[in-house]
């Protein structure tokens, strides 16, 4: 079953800004999945997550983005994580998707525009400052690298800086496409507005669905 790609980024319009009410008690259990194994964190997904009980499952085994088992079927998504890959392994993951008739959706929230992310890259560090004692479970030595040796907070920007520069861009991405032999596959390639000035790039690409 392929997702309609508009359908997707609708999803994603409505529940990012302002998540609210069932939508965010959804949010707050699947986060609270992430700290549990095995099959507590199944039972636990299929008493509060939806109003048919569905299951969230996971592999505790690595995945190769480039060459997913073809037994995992399911529409692919990658969140603020696409910029990690260089150009040669980014396009084998799209292509990977497009010859195992997989749906793919590419998710950014960084991108290089100094306009829009100057300031809060230089923000980091007092994010880092001011959030550190409220975090748990309690370290000294997590003080230790955020107040009295900076490290965290140095590092942290950092990231944020090299992160935006990686970030593809949406032409950037159309030419990864490009190079697909993806017939019969549908694409759909921009730029969504989010919080205040910042905005996703978005790349949803699934198999057209047949007349």
């Amino acid at each position: 079953m392929a997702f309609a790609p508009i359908e997707v980024l609708n999803v994603l319009r409505s529940t990012l800004p302002r998540p609210s009410g069932r939508k965010r008690h959804i949010s707050r259990r699947l986060a609270g999945l992430a700290t549990r194994r095995g099959e507590k964190c199944r039972l636990e997904a299929r008493e509060n997550v939806g109003e048919n009980g569905v299951v969230v499952t996971y592999l505790e085994t690595p995945v190769d983005a480039v060459d997913v088992p073809s037994d995992l079927k399911g529409f692919r998504t990658l969140f603020t994580s696409f910029h990690h890959f260089r150009p040669d392994a980014a396009r084998k993951i799209l292509a990977d998707a497009v010859r195992k008739g997989e749906g793919v959706g590419i998710f950014e929230y960084t991108e290089r525009n100094w306009l829009i992310w100057t300031l809060p890259i230089l923000l980091i560090p007092a994010f880092v400052w001011l959030s550190t004692p409220f975090l748990r479970p309690f370290r000294w030595r997590r003080f230790l690298w955020t107040y009295l040796i900076p490290v965290v907070p140095i590092i942290a920007m950092w990231d944020g800086f090299v992160s935006n520069l990686r970030t593809y861009s949406v032409d950037e991405i159309r030419n990864l496409v490009r190079q697909l032999d993806d017939q019969g596959y549908e694409w759909k390639i921009g730029r969504a507005p989010a919080i205040g000035m910042s905005r996703v790039t978005y790349a949803i690409g699934s198999p057209q669905t047949k007349k």
